[in-house]
């Protein structure tokens, strides 16, 4: 979390002011914990790596502390898109997202980054200084966030038959195969060797949510179990005022992530929402504002969004059939005279989309139905 003033940390709360690095602002980025003192600065020793513009090209910052809970000190840059050949650099300046995991079979830190519509991998043993190990070829358009981690394959009756590696990432933009959704949460299935990932199908991204309101994956694994949550917002519009208060650029609900053969007999990545007992009850705080200054695009006042909620749907037929369709409108109301609707439609034979064909103008001019064809009704993936 960053800041602009020099409040003390409470709790395990981290204030990192974003004017510490060369451009003043910070993007995403990961922490890593060394429990085990792997590294030589002590055990529980805290690394925070956030990517950044540098200022014209972009890296990935360095801030370290004592355990987690202090504020850390910037060792500034330790990794910078100098270190890619220039074979897989990308032309334009993508180098951010990063995300870290130790590799206990290899005994190295390794670190995951976008550069472009490609992934690159790292390797370090201090932790400070980073080489190149190899990259991966996305489907097409630019590839963000990429989560390595292993999954746990399970049985239809939630038995750990083995785990399995994978990507958990984000793709911006479409490709053959894809939810026709523009931005989309995604995994790659594979191996880590070490030095690479090899997925099972060459650049076979496999969808973990339909619609364009799923991006920026964040995963993250407690003992056994993967968590993983998304932002719920789109480039397309996310910047722009939305004429109804609720559900804009909030952060999603964890679930739990793993790996089970569907009936066609390929293994998929499942995901459900994480109860309370599981000991996590959300990513990022319950409640989140939108404000409009220095954007003259919003409205002046502040825009609230809304909590998320599990919507439980019993259907019963009608004289004995059931109807071509059944809308249900979980958002609506009436800007200026013009009404707007976000409808939940389940079909007789089974399919469930969400229409946004009709969700509301976003200021004053804007066109009504301004969502591309592919994002007005967006299949839902069926378990």
């Amino acid at each position: 979390m960053t800041s602009d003033d020099d409040r003390e940390p409470s709790g395990k709360d981290v204030f990192i002011d974003k004017n510490s690095s060369l451009s003043g602002t910070y993007w995403s980025g990961s922490v890593w914990v060394d429990e085990e003192d792997r590294l030589g600065r002590g055990r529980g020793s805290v690394y925070y790596y956030i990517s950044g513009p540098a200022p014209v090209l972009q890296a990935i910052y360095l801030l370290v502390a004592k355990r987690l809970g202090e504020v850390p000190y910037n060792l500034g840059i330790c990794c910078s898109p100098d270190l890619v050949p220039d074979s897989v650099r990308d032309e334009g300046r993508d180098f951010r997202d990063c995300r870290v995991f130790w590799d206990d079979d290899n005994s190295q830190l390794v670190m995951a980054t976008t550069i472009g519509t490609r992934f690159a991998f790292f390797r370090s043993v201090n932790g400070t200084s980073w080489d190149f190990l190899s990259s991966m070829e996305g489907p097409g358009p630019l590839v963000e966030c990429p989560n390595v981690m292993k999954l746990k394959i399970v049985d239809d009756h939630g038995n750990t038959l083995g785990h399995k590696w994978a990507i958990l990432g984000a793709v911006q933009g479409d490709y053959p195969g894809g939810p026709q959704s523009h931005e989309c949460c995604v995994a790659w299935l594979g191996a880590w060797d070490g030095t690479q990932f090899i997925p099972d199908e060459q650049a076979k991204a496999i969808p973990l949510d339909y619609g364009p309101d799923s991006y920026a994956t964040v995963a993250g694994r407690n003992g056994r179990s993967t968590y993983v949550g998304c932002w719920l917002g789109n480039w397309d519009y996310s910047l722009l005022p939305s004429p109804y208060k609720g559900f804009q650029n909030i952060q999603s609900y964890p679930r739990a992530c793993w790996i089970q053969t569907d009936y066609s007999g390929q293994q998929k990545v499942y995901t459900f929402p994480v109860e309370k007992a599981d000991g996590i009850t959300g990513i990022g705080g319950p409640r989140q504002t939108i404000g409009g200054e220095g954007n003259p695009d919003f409205a002046s006042d502040e825009v609230e969004t809304s909590d998320c909620y599990r919507l439980d749907v019993v259907l019963d037929q009608v004289d004995g059939h059931w109807p071509e369709e059944v809308r249900i409108s979980v958002n609506k109301g009436r800007v200026e005279g013009t009404e707007y609707s976000t409808d939940l439609i389940i079909y007789r034979s089974g399919q469930i989309t969400f229409d946004r064909t009709r969700a509301g103008i976003l200021y004053p001019g804007y066109p009504m139905n301004h969502l591309r064809a592919g994002e007005r009704r967006i299949p839902f993936r069926q378990v």
